[in-house]
Formats: structure tokens, sequence, C-alpha cells
């Protein structure tokens, strides 16, 4: 299959699934494993989650469980066209509401 083409249908998908409050990114291969906590020292690392933690109220921003372990997840744009990837947002999630969205397919 061509690249355009596959490109045309990762955006359609995206498009489609992004009106749920939970959903997996599509997430170009070339960014398996690229994060911030990668490549951020772990004081940096842990100033900034604990940051996000009090933006959101110490709650996880999808089911809004409280007194729970938190993780902080980075939200990517993509712009597979010109493999542009960029940092949105960093929210608060749950264990069981981070889970699904790492699942690798």
């Amino acid at each position: 299959m061509p690249v355009k083409s596959i490109i045309k249908k990762c955006i359609k998908l995206e498009k489609k699934l992004s009106k749920y409050k939970l959903w997996g990114n599509l997430v170009p291969q070339k960014s398996f494993y690229s994060n911030l906590r990668a490549v951020l020292p772990n004081e940096e690392w842990d100033i900034l989650r604990r940051a996000v933690y009090k933006k959101d109220g110490y709650q996880c921003v999808i089911c809004e469980a409280k007194e729970t372990q938190l993780s902080a997840h980075e939200l990517w744009n993509y712009d597979y066209n010109n493999s542009i990837q960029c940092l949105d947002d960093i929210i608060s999630l749950c264990k069981m509401c981070h889970f699904p969205g790492l699942l690798d397919t």
C-alpha cells in the first residue's frame, strides 16, 4: 500500500476516534518509546509530573478517580504528511485508564 494512502487512512481513523474520551493514539513507529520521561533528567521529570497532577486536581482526567496512583500521560499531535510530532498536553491518568492507551498493535 502506498505511503500516502496509509497516511490518509491514519488521519481519517484518528478523526473518527478522537470524539471518544479514551482512545489510543496512532503513534508512528519512529516515535515508539520517544517521550519526555526518556529525555529529561529524573529530577526535572518528577517536577513536571507533579505539576501535572496538581493542575488536574490530583485525579484522573478520564474517570475522575481520586486517591489512586497517577501517571503523567503525554498527548501528542502527529502531522503524518510532514513527519512532525508536537506535544499538545500532559494529563493525569490512573492505572486503569492509562493502560489501554499504551497497547502496542
